[in-house]
């Protein structure tokens, strides 16, 4: 008897899958609001870095290499894969150090303070400030210095070593000498001893002095009292004088010197004219962990001589020169204000009407 029917196996289809075109740009999740992650940047809803994913297109072929459905080769048509897109960081400073002591001991002067760089920005993050060359940025402000919160203080002279001895009265001349140290004055007297740089040089008294000891028939003064003041305006008809007391009359046939010296008001010299200066407006100030915003420039306002040197503001003072400056101001640092964009627009149409090789942007 024959068969009726016969069996015969058919040959399955074999396909091939492909990754066609470039990788797409790493595209954030959408939907929702996501959570951060460490450094993660998140304006509103949107997700600016951070982990995502990228696409690249497959396509199936039978095994004529004929294009089929993508459904053939057990694709959804695409390959995913993790990407990142970096977080921007912005630049780092420390916080402010403490001012430095004022430039001058004496009227106006400046102070300083510095911050350093921690972390230089990366991945488009806000720019550092101007830094100098050890990548510091620094702070100048006005500062007005009490020229009397320190003076020379002179201990008394020591006794005469005679360099010149009249050996029978043990009188002649020889030198003086002292101790003479810059100390901070305070509201009780001078107190702690200071570096001398602190003191005015030009006031410093001296440290030894050529002296006559004297002999029992000569006659005694004391030390020169201090020059008078010279009248203003400083010309040569003007004078200024000092003084010295009488300790001991002389012997017979000894005279005593001029008790009285005199010398000409010359300007410059021994007399000044006095005039207020005013500083250059401060940086704006802002609170201390401020980076932007209102704030409040200073300048401030000292007193001159003739010759350039700052003196204590009392000279002008008793002068009743005009001071009607206005010494304080508001100021603003405007603050930098970061690129937003909007949400994302559809997905448009793709380029192509079949096939693989379009593309869909998004806005």
């Amino acid at each position: 008897m024959y068969p009726l029917s016969e069996i015969q196996y058919c040959p399955c289809n074999k396909y091939n899958a492909q990754p066609v075109g470039n990788w797409s740009d790493c595209i954030l999740p959408e939907g929702g609001r996501v959570e951060g992650q460490p450094g993660m940047k998140i304006q509103g809803d949107i997700k600016e870095c951070g982990q995502g994913y990228r696409y690249q297109a497959m396509v199936c072929y039978d095994q004529d290499n004929r294009l089929v459905e993508t459904s053939r080769c057990n694709s959804h048509g695409y390959i995913e894969e993790a990407c990142i897109i970096p977080c921007p960081s912005d630049c780092k400073l420390s916080e402010w150090s403490n001012w430095s002591r004022c430039s001058k001991s004496c009227g106006s002067g400046v102070k300083v303070r510095s911050k350093w760089l921690r972390e230089k920005p990366y991945n488009g993050g806000r720019p550092c400030p101007k830094l100098d060359h050890v990548n510091q940025v620094y702070e100048v402000v006005p500062c007005l210095s009490d020229c009397g919160q320190y003076v020379w203080v002179a201990e008394p002279w020591s006794v005469w070593k005679v360099s010149n001895v009249d050996l029978k009265e043990n009188c002649g001349e020889g030198v003086q000498t002292r101790k003479v140290r810059c100390m901070q004055n305070t509201m009780d007297g001078p107190s702690d001893s200071v570096e001398d740089y602190l003191c005015d040089p030009e006031e410093m008294p001296l440290g030894a002095r050529d002296s006559q000891l004297p002999c029992p028939e000569d006659c005694v003064l004391s030390d020169w009292g201090v020059w008078s003041r010279c009248s203003l305006p400083c010309n040569k008809i003007s004078t200024r004088e000092r003084t010295a007391c009488l300790i001991r009359q002389p012997g017979e046939g000894k005279l005593c010197p001029n008790t009285t010296e005199t010398e000409p008001c010359s300007l410059n010299s021994n007399c000044y004219h006095y005039s207020y200066n005013i500083t250059d407006w401060s940086t704006c100030q802002l609170s201390e962990r401020a980076v932007c915003g209102s704030g409040i420039k200073t300048r401030m306002l000292d007193c001159v001589r003739s010759d350039g040197k700052s003196v204590d503001l009392k000279f002008c003072e008793e002068l009743g020169l005009d001071r009607k400056w206005q010494m304080n101001a508001s100021c603003v640092v405007e603050c930098p204000v970061n690129c937003q964009l909007s949400d994302w627009s559809p997905w448009s149409e793709c380029t192509q009407t079949c096939g693989l090789a379009g593309t869909s942007p998004s806005f």
